[in-house]
């Protein structure tokens, strides 16, 4: 009697099943390896961007230290222009140096209408105009100048002493001065004119000639140049347009509109 056989039927090969799962497997491989490349390329753009932002951010910072440097030393360099031409002295001189006051003389103070100045700061800006009343103290008017007289010879010998002698003419040994030149050079120093008359400078005579409205010297003139009357400044006020300087040797000067209107001895008493 024939044995019955019981083995499992054995599979059998199915094209389309096999296309569909290798389908599927290079699909699932292909996605793979593109989410691969895509996460590395989207990383690789991130890193460049932040290279490019820290590399903008240190020019940036680079841009703004150099500024800020820039700007310090412009400070420093303004600060110190501004040092040198004395523009602080305003806020120190307050602290550091005596003011001049009004005059206590119960005979002056009741005359003069003065603020305070700085003693310092008012010789910066007034000083220079005693320069041109600088007298030699061998000067045949030194004892009129000390004694505050402003006389026309004093008046001629300052407006003589302004003027460039290389200009005058020359006759001889004499120089010549037109008198309109004399008296506009006084102009310049005094409130009111003086006079036309003869006078002395430096042991030098000047004659004035009516007739030809000249001064004509008896020798050549030359300006004294050392050995002048010490005016050293002991005390200045000024009210609007007039300016009083005092002189260590009690020479009161007033002036207005940088003009001499008078000189005075200052009493003592």
């Amino acid at each position: 009697m024939s044995k019955k056989s019981t083995d499992a039927p054995a599979s059998t090969f199915n094209p389309e099943e096999f296309e569909t799962k290798l389908k599927n497997e290079l699909k699932d491989e292909l996605r793979t390896y593109l989410d691969d490349k895509l996460d590395d390329r989207f990383l690789d753009k991130i890193e460049n961007a932040n290279k490019k932002l820290l590399s903008e951010k240190s020019r940036k910072i680079i841009f703004r230290d150099l500024f800020i440097l820039i700007l310090l030393a412009l400070s420093v360099f303004l600060t110190t222009i501004l040092y040198n031409e004395g523009y602080f002295n305003r806020f120190f001189n307050h602290a550091t140096e005596p003011t001049a006051t009004a005059e206590t003389s119960s005979t002056e103070s009741s005359s003069e209408s003065t603020f305070s100045v700085s003693v310092k700061e008012a010789k910066e800006k007034y000083a220079p105009l005693l320069d041109s009343f600088r007298l030699s103290k061998t000067s045949l008017y030194a004892s009129d100048f000390l004694s505050g007289k402003l006389t026309d010879n004093l008046k001629l010998y300052f407006a003589l002493d302004s003027l460039n002698f290389a200009d005058f003419k020359t006759e001889g040994e004499s120089n010549l001065i037109d008198r309109s030149v004399l008296l506009s050079a006084s102009e310049k120093l005094f409130k009111t004119a003086p006079s036309a008359v003869s006078f002395d400078y430096n042991s030098t005579k000047l004659r004035y000639f009516e007739a030809l409205e000249t001064f004509i010297s008896d020798a050549p003139l030359k300006k004294a140049d050392s050995d002048f009357i010490d005016l050293e400044i002991a005390e200045i006020s000024e009210d609007g347009e007039t300016v009083i300087i005092k002189t260590k040797n009690s020479l009161k000067f007033t002036f207005e509109d940088k003009k001499l209107i008078s000189l005075s001895k200052i009493s003592e008493n």
